[in-house]
């Protein structure tokens, strides 16, 4: 009985599984939140939890990111790299009222926390060092 099937070419093979493993490599990251790009430093975590809307501002000392994030639906979180502090978050709730916890980390250590509640409710987090509060 004649062997009708074809052995496949073990160069064709051995390119195929290259091309998968190099396809493997440039797609997806093992961190979930990669560092943001800019300066080296601590990587500092803004986060805000809670319900409703809210004006958002944050800093993140001298040399690294500032930012304004109007209107915000809560939770909402960013994540910088910076070169030293201070660090500060500020959380205006909108005239619907809601309620907000503010907190800002420094390499997974809680520095700061503050919470507002109400219309227009406020809560503001500064960190003027990156040792954690005791």
């Amino acid at each position: 009985m004649p062997d009708t099937q074809r052995r496949a070419h073990p160069t064709a093979a051995l390119s195929a599984f290259a091309a998968v493993l190099l396809l493997t490599a440039c797609t997806g990251s093992a961190d979930p939140d990669p560092a943001p790009s800019g300066p080296r430093g601590p990587r500092i975590s803004f986060e805000v939890d809670g319900t409703g809307t809210a004006d958002v501002d944050y800093s993140a000392g001298t040399g690294a990111a500032s930012g304004r994030a109007p209107g915000s639906t809560l939770p909402w979180r960013k994540t910088v790299r910076s070169t030293g502090a201070p660090y500060t978050l500020t959380v205006v709730l909108g005239e619907d009222g809601g309620k907000a916890t503010c907190s800002i980390t420094v390499d997974g250590r809680k520095l700061a926390g503050s919470s507002a509640r109400g219309p227009l409710g406020r809560a503001t987090c500064t960190a003027g060092t990156t040792r954690a509060d005791g």
